[in-house]
């Protein structure tokens, strides 16, 4: 019967040092990918695109280069957004996500660099368009969450943005015509 013990010893001592190898390989992984793999950014990174000298596809530089381009083209385009930051800084109608939001198209439009690549690449050539569009659909599902008072600080800034999207080639906003 004192072979019974020993045996079962033997097999614990085996389980616990194969246990402990297993545990010692997957942590070795574990510290192999957080430190000698590069780690990958989270989908939602809005980290900038690379600048052109560090392989950014050549139809992303020229993409960068026309929304430049575009806004400094004398029709108005920087002087007309600085109006809506100003105008949009002032309106207390916009909700906090809103607000987010047109901070954002505003600052991609003054630094296009900071436009991550892959929202640039979806934008495709109008990018200036998609993103004046884009704050004035903004602008215009908050007056309407509003039930579009006429009196509404988003009205002007509406047909700011009516005015910066005819001047970019896009359909203004029926519901800030003036």
């Amino acid at each position: 019967m004192s072979k019974a013990p020993t045996q079962t010893k033997n097999a614990d001592k085996r389980l616990f040092f194969f246990s402990l190898a297993i545990f010692l390989f997957v942590c070795g992984l574990v510290v192999y990918q957080l430190i000698v793999l590069e780690p990958q950014p989270a989908p939602d990174d809005l980290s900038p695109v690379q600048p052109a000298s560090t392989g950014l596809p050549a139809n992303a530089a020229a993409q960068l280069t026309r929304i430049s381009a575009e806004l400094g083209s004398g029709d108005g385009l920087y002087g007309q957004l600085d109006d809506v930051e100003r105008l949009v800084n002032a309106c207390a109608d916009y909700n906090a996500d809103r607000r987010t939001q047109m901070a954002l198209h505003i600052a991609w439009l003054r630094s296009p660099e900071l436009i991550p690549l892959d929202v640039l690449m979806a934008m495709g050539s109008e990018s200036v368009m998609r993103l004046v569009l884009g704050m004035s659909t903004f602008t215009r599902q908050q007056w309407q969450s509003l039930d579009s008072p006429a009196d509404s600080c988003l009205v002007p800034i509406g047909q700011t943005l009516n005015q910066m999207l005819a001047a970019v080639g896009g359909e203004p906003a029926p519901e800030f015509a003036q």
